[in-house]
């Protein structure tokens, strides 16, 4: 049992840089200030691609919705006495969270970068870069992002009753994520893990890994007002439309 909970605190050393919750979406996203050694940026957009970010966000907003009628009968009523409604406001709010999140990447990679910069030597950050850019690497990051269980990192919930992502659930995620790389493993990845695992900079990733996933957490769990303000209006608009088509009013 312990060669598994050691090869566990291995492998979530090994991703302590790959951030799988959803961006957040605030404007301080976007005002992230741009004077990033490059090599620290290189590093953010390997262990965190646009793309996977991206994917995990849309699939984080449909968790979320999943959630809400969960913990709102009410709602979920509402939804099963009006048949294909959520599904067009899924559809609808899916383009507008992508949206978002295309305009937001940009800034989160930046705060990554910053932090890799804060925490790591430039040659450290060089070090990092290589693993990365690696086919074991790259198998790591991907891990991390497919294993990420949105439905419990969608459970979290604030003092005020408002959804909240916390950096334990992202260290469990992150565990949890193992199983699936193990499966695409083969003896050549095992040898650069390890080779890499030997290197003082690893080390220093298992000390930064409660900052980075705070980090994550607090980003994750930013207000989003604009996106809000957008989603809310879509729904009310999209509900309307709805019921225009069916010539009816809301069956409550």
């Amino acid at each position: 049992m312990r060669g598994i909970y050691l090869l566990s605190l291995m492998f979530v050393a090994s991703g302590a840089l790959a951030a799988p919750p959803p961006p957040a979406l605030s404007s301080a996203s976007h005002s992230a200030p741009a004077n990033v050694p490059d090599n620290a940026m290189r590093l953010s957009q390997l262990a965190n691609p646009a793309e996977h970010i991206l994917e995990i966000g849309l699939k984080a907003f449909e968790a979320g919705m999943s959630a809400e009628l969960k913990n709102n009968p009410e709602d979920a009523a509402f939804f099963a006495a009006n048949p294909g409604l959520l599904g067009e406001i899924t559809k609808v709010g899916r383009l507008i969270v992508r949206r978002h999140f295309l305009a937001a990447i940009p800034g989160q990679q930046r705060r990554y970068a910053q932090f890799y910069a804060a925490k790591f030597s430039p040659e450290e950050i060089d070090q990092l870069i290589s693993f990365y850019s690696s086919p074991t690497g790259a198998k790591v990051v991907r891990a991390m992002f497919a294993g990420v269980d949105l439905k419990k990192l969608s459970e979290g919930v604030s003092p005020e009753g408002k959804p909240m992502v916390t950096a334990s659930q992202i260290l469990e995620s992150k565990r949890s994520s193992m199983s699936g790389l193990l499966d695409e493993f083969d003896a050549d990845d095992w040898k650069s893990l390890f080779t890499f695992m030997s290197e003082p900079v690893h080390a220093k990733l298992l000390k930064v890994v409660p900052e980075f996933n705070q980090l994550v957490a607090d980003m994750a769990n930013e207000p989003t007002p604009e996106l809000d303000a957008e989603l809310e209006k879509a729904v009310q608009k999209t509900t309307a439309a709805y019921f225009v088509r069916r010539g009816a009013k809301p069956k409550t």
